[in-house]
């Protein structure tokens, strides 16, 4: 069900708005953080030129 369909007053709206975009956000930092880990562990077990 969308939040635009559901009976619920203007603020109530705007409160689960307000949340399901934080939820968005909070997604796409820690797939962020995912991504940055696993490229930094990629780099760290790349054989080094020194071996």
């Amino acid at each position: 069900m969308l939040i635009g369909e559901t009976r619920m007053s203007e603020r109530d709206r705007q409160i689960a708005i307000n949340s399901v975009r934080n939820a968005e956000a909070i997604v796409d930092v820690l797939v962020w953080v995912k991504n940055k880990v696993v490229a930094l562990g990629d780099f760290l077990l790349k054989p080094s030129l020194k071996h």
